[in-house]
């Protein structure tokens, strides 16, 4: 770690303006959802001060959009962030029935099921026809940020950068003023600095990356810092380890081993010494590197909403970083607000 760019780091609360609402519970993520509750937490955020919001065609073969974008349709001002890299396709009209690219079981409906699906599509007709749909269904909501999602395989990396791919689309479609930003979208730091390093700088505006800076995986640093000198606003989802953090069993979508039960426990009684929640730790150690610009949580329901913005009022003590160096719960070579 000696020869990376040191993190520049900051120690301030976050606020409101500081989250994005993730887009990925309201579509029935792990748990069905009924349509007028998915739009009431949409709702909420939008009431409460939320003024990002992300989402992608994936998220409930695009439920996730449509609700969104029928509350944010008349509202202006708004970053809204969707991804490319599936097309919704009816399920007569499969490239190939024999193969399902692109389904997501993790998806259930509260109701009937539908009758299309997400299939892989990294080309750029794929890209184009991506933003086409997205912005149909979210009913003409202006779509700021265009990300890459989930392209990390070594199939996938070459699909997606080949001259005239998605990578080179996504950049000519912000030349002629579709996007304004150009943005990756993964779970997989290694696959992220592939990207970064194989174009020049300025290519990327931003990235999202999932479940690689938290109190118990920092193996993003590498990247946070590559973003840092390359100044790409990082936006960081999974900060509560798939709900970890939150009092859960899972982390990174799987059930969590005994060592990162035992050290979110030891997070948790240091948290309590400190006078704050564990999610209020996580939400402040997420925000620590100046790279950060935003924090996506994803919310099913109007109380999540609600719980994640009463974090912000949070006081977490600069002290607290420290400490958890000398108890093994942060490496030694972290850079931390002293």
């Amino acid at each position: 770690m000696n020869c990376l760019p040191l993190l520049t780091v900051r120690h301030r609360a976050p606020a409101i303006s500081d989250l994005t609402l993730g887009g990925a519970p309201i579509a029935g993520l792990y748990t069905p959802i009924a349509r007028s509750e998915a739009l009431l937490t949409v709702k909420t955020a939008l009431k409460l001060g939320f003024t990002s919001y992300d989402t992608a065609p994936l998220y409930g073969a695009g439920r996730s959009e449509k609700y969104i974008g029928e509350v944010l349709k008349e509202r202006s001002g708004l970053y809204v962030a969707t991804k490319v890299g599936r097309v919704i396709r009816s399920r007569e009209n499969l490239p190939d029935k024999n193969v399902v690219w692109g389904h997501d079981e993790s998806f259930k409906l509260d109701g009937d099921p539908i009758d299309v699906i997400p299939v892989d599509d990294f080309s750029s007709e794929g890209v184009r026809e991506s933003f086409r749909q997205s912005s149909a269904r979210m009913e003409g909501v202006p779509i700021s940020c265009l990300r890459l999602h989930d392209a990390e395989t070594d199939v996938y990396f070459d699909w997606a950068t080949k001259d005239g791919g998605a990578i080179d689309t996504l950049v000519q479609m912000r030349k002629e003023g579709l996007i304004k930003h150009v943005s990756l979208g993964m779970n997989k730091a290694d696959y992220l600095l592939k990207y970064i390093r194989k174009y020049p700088v300025g290519t990327f505006d931003n990235i999202l990356v999932a479940g690689c800076w938290n109190l118990l995986d920092q193996s993003g640093y590498e990247l946070l810092s590559l973003c840092q000198t390359q100044r790409i606003s990082v936006t960081l989802a999974g900060i509560f380890g798939s709900g970890l953090l939150w009092g859960g069993n899972y982390l990174r979508y799987q059930l969590a081993n005994r060592s990162d039960l035992e050290k979110r426990d030891k997070w948790a009684e240091l948290a309590s010494k400190h006078g704050c929640t564990l999610p209020g730790v996580a939400l402040a150690f997420a925000f620590i590197p100046l790279c950060v610009d935003k924090i996506c949580v994803g919310c099913q329901t109007e109380s999540h909403v609600e719980a994640n913005v009463a974090l912000c009022n949070e006081k977490v003590p600069i002290e607290i970083w420290g400490e958890a160096k000398s108890m093994g719960l942060l490496p030694s070579w972290l850079p931390i607000p002293v």
